[in-house]
C-alpha cells in the first residue's frame, strides 16, 4: 500500500458503522428529552421581573385580568402569585404574558 492510500471499507461494514452511528444519535437524543428532565429545568427556571412582562396594577385591554390568567394562582383574597413574575400580583392586575385560562389564548393571538 502506498502512502497515500487509505484502506478500503466495504460497504457492509460502511452501513454497519453508519447505522451504529445513528442509533447511538438516537438514544443520546431520546435519554435527553424525558419529562423528569424538562419539569426539573422548568422548577430551576427563574421567574421574570414585573418590568420584564409589562406589569400593571390595573386590568389590560378588553378587561383583561389575573384572575382570568391561566399563570395566576390565588392566594387570598384579591391577591395571589403568577407562574411568569416574582412576587405578589392582584386579580385585577394585568401583563403582557397573560393567556386565557379558559382558552388557553395569549393576549393579542
Amino acid at each position: 500500500m502506498m502512502k497515500n492510500e487509505s484502506p478500503k471499507m466495504s460497504r457492509r461494514a460502511a452501513l454497519l458503522k453508519g447505522s451504529a452511528m445513528l442509533a447511538a444519535i438516537a438514544v443520546t437524543v431520546a435519554a435527553g428529552t424525558q419529562p423528569a428532565f424538562a419539569a426539573d429545568a422548568v422548577k430551576k427556571k427563574k421567574k421574570a421581573s414585573k418590568d420584564e412582562f409589562f406589569f400593571q396594577e390595573e386590568p389590560g385591554e378588553g378587561g383583561k385580568t389575573c384572575a382570568g390568567c391561566v399563570n395566576f394562582e390565588p392566594t387570598t383574597g384579591t391577591k395571589g402569585t403568577c407562574a411568569l413574575v416574582e412576587g405578589e400580583v392582584c386579580t385585577t392586575c394585568y401583563c403582557q404574558g397573560w393567556t386565557d385560562k379558559r382558552t388557553g389564548k395569549k393576549a393579542g393571538a
